[in-house]
């Protein structure tokens, strides 16, 4: 069977849809987006929000609608659900790593400041582990679980469908199977080149007893403010003088791909934070 070349457009540079001149605005002003989070010891002043890139539906195909094999025969051709399950494990590895050549090239290394900041959060991993009802935490290995979801990338699946999901049996192999992917980038990692090391990998590992196909989705930056940057920093001292005690700074995922264009566009950078109460 032929193997597809992927069908994925991303957008371009997006027109924001607002009446806004260069000229009214200066390097130092900045905008607050709503969501304010107020913690015992943490805060997240719009240090970075996640990038993201969507493949819309991956999917692997055969000829026909469904595929009413018998026994004998289904053993004469490959089964689109079999070979995009198999495709999809072999997208990470045992220690958490995303297992596509060049995925974490552009990745921006986290400093010895924030891992320090870090440290500081009141983190436990036993707690999280049954806050989350599993047997055990997983993630990217070298890296901990606050480092894991707030500042390194990730391959998402979102959905997987194929075959026939009523209630009780039926003995069919299934034509054709689709998954929905994501993938969470961070600073320094771009929507096109993240499209083009996946499909390159997924073209390269599909095998040639199916057909390929992928839709197109969309793609944003992350967004990432210095700690030290004069809006930062007013933000730390209004916060420590308000609750009296030394913020922690971490990063923070959440896509809102327009703070981006409020940045290009107005040079106006974005201090984010969620309300959250702990304790």
């Amino acid at each position: 069977m032929e193997i597809l070349p992927p069908q994925i457009q991303f957008a371009g540079t997006v027109t924001p849809r607002f009446p806004v001149k260069r000229s009214h605005w200066s390097t130092s002003q900045q905008l607050a987006v709503k969501d304010f989070r107020l913690a015992r010891r943490r805060i997240g002043p719009g240090e970075r929000t996640d990038g993201v890139v969507v493949f819309g539906r991956p999917s692997f195909k055969q000829s026909n609608e469904t595929l009413f094999l018998q026994i004998a025969e289904s053993g004469a051709v490959d089964k689109p659900a079999m070979a995009l399950s198999q495709v999809l494990g072999r997208l990470r590895d045992k220690n958490g790593r995303i297992a596509i050549p060049g995925f974490y090239d552009d990745v921006a290394p986290l400093t010895a400041f924030e891992r320090r900041e870090f440290s500081h959060l009141p983190t436990d991993d036993i707690a999280l582990q049954k806050l989350l009802g599993v047997k055990k935490l997983f993630g990217e290995r070298g890296f901990t679980p606050t480092e894991q979801r707030s500042a390194r990338p990730t391959f998402e699946i979102n959905g997987l469908t194929s075959g026939y999901q009523g209630e009780g049996s039926k003995t069919i192999v299934p034509a054709w199977a689709r998954a929905k992917i994501t993938c969470r980038l961070v600073p320094d990692q771009k929507p096109a080149r993240i499209r083009k090391v996946v499909c390159d990998h997924l073209k390269k590992i599909c095998p040639p007893s199916v057909r390929m196909e992928i839709k197109a989705g969309h793609g944003a930056e992350a967004y990432l403010v210095s700690p030290t940057s004069p809006q930062a920093q007013a933000a730390l001292r209004a916060l420590g003088q308000a609750f009296n005690r030394k913020p922690v700074l971490m990063r923070e995922g959440g896509s809102i791909p327009i703070v981006n264009d409020f940045k290009k566009v107005l040079g106006a950078d974005t201090l984010r934070s969620e309300e959250r109460r702990v304790g």
